[in-house]
């Protein structure tokens, strides 16, 4: 915060440039009110007001809000401070909005992060996950030779005695393969 011995210190034009009025009245600008709208706001900020010509004179100035013609020096001291205090306490207000506006983003964005950070792990599992049902597709399920059982039957032979009797065998090389049996 800058203290009275710093704006003191200040050339007059240094203090124009930062947009200060004069406290001494030394002919800078000045804190305007506007009869007509009640604005309160720095001359230097009034429309109009150049010099005619070579006369010495200067034209009207305007006030920047409604356009009334020369609005007056406002001699009010509690009134200026008071519309100053507003605009502090605007401008605070503003930079709280726009603080938590980007304290929101950045945890929009780690909570996308983390979002991400799943979703990619979850694909590398998925891929081992196929990797290995890859493998298993590579290797042959060996069946048992039906030719080569030998059936043990009261009927004629037939070949639903020999599916019954190899289904179990089969059903248990096709499961200790990886894959699953219906029907079991």
């Amino acid at each position: 915060m800058t203290d009275i011995t710093d704006i003191a210190a200040l050339r007059p034009s240094e203090r124009a440039k930062l947009g200060f009025v004069t406290d001494d009245n030394t002919g800078g600008y000045y804190v305007a009110e506007c009869e007509e709208c009640g604005q309160i706001f720095p001359s230097q900020t009034c429309d109009g007001g150049e010099q005619i010509a070579d006369s010495g004179d200067y034209g009207d100035c305007y006030c920047p809000h409604c356009g009334f013609i020369d609005p007056l020096e406002c001699d009010n001291a509690n009134l200026v401070w008071n519309v100053q205090q507003l605009k502090i306490v605007n401008l605070t207000k503003q930079l709280e909005a726009e603080r938590q506006r980007a304290d929101d983003a950045h945890k929009y964005g780690s909570e996308r992060d983390a979002e991400n950070e799943s979703l990619m792990l979850t694909v590398g599992r998925l891929r081992v996950e196929i990797a290995e049902l890859k493998a298993n597709l590579a290797n042959p399920v060996v069946l048992k030779d039906f030719r080569t059982t030998s059936i043990q039957s009261t009927r004629p032979f037939n070949l639903f005695d020999i599916i019954v009797a190899t289904q179990g065998a089969d059903a248990e090389a096709i499961i200790a393969a990886g894959f699953t049996v219906k029907g079991e």
